[in-house]
């Protein structure tokens, strides 16, 4: 399977968010340059990839019979602190959150950098940011601290509204 860039892949703005960190430990490593297919039965991701040798990582989730697909490429992997923090699910598996974490995708069909950032203070949070250029050239973000999904609504919220306005 030939490597694709980011921009050949769409998917429906509803299902769009950004995605818990995918780290070397959920992949299997192969000695060769095979692709190596990962199914995630708690997403229901089908992750197709050769990382680290690239830095492109394919998924698909199959939602209402569809196949709805998206590539990232990982910028940095980051690193876990002393103090680490879980992602919040009611249900599922909690993952660990490393500290500048970094990857880039396409949302809305802007190339968008996706980020987390430990923030230490009187409790230890991590700020989540979405940052992207917009047609002026001016980079912009939009962050939360309590989730990525948090966060990639709020840019989906400018960009709605930049649309409409």
């Amino acid at each position: 399977m030939p490597q694709s860039p980011l921009s050949d892949h769409e998917v429906p703005n509803n299902l769009i968010q950004l995605q818990v960190p995918i780290t070397c430990d959920y992949f299997q490593k192969t000695s060769n340059e095979e692709l190596i297919l990962v199914n995630d039965e708690n997403t229901q991701h089908s992750f197709f990839h050769n990382y680290p040798s690239n830095p492109y990582i394919h998924a698909v989730r199959v939602f209402s019979g569809k196949n709805y697909s998206q590539s990232y490429k990982i910028v940095s992997l980051g690193q876990y602190p002393t103090k680490v923090i879980y992602t919040r699910k009611e249900k599922g598996i909690n993952y660990k959150v490393p500290n500048n974490y970094q990857v880039e995708t396409i949302l809305n069909g802007l190339t968008v950098l996706c980020k987390t950032q430990y923030q230490f203070s009187h409790k230890i949070v991590v700020k989540y940011t979405v940052e992207w250029t917009d047609e002026n050239g001016q980079i912009k973000s939009r962050y939360s601290l309590s989730s990525a999904g948090a966060a990639s609504s709020l840019f989906l919220k400018e960009i709605y509204n930049k649309l409409n306005s």
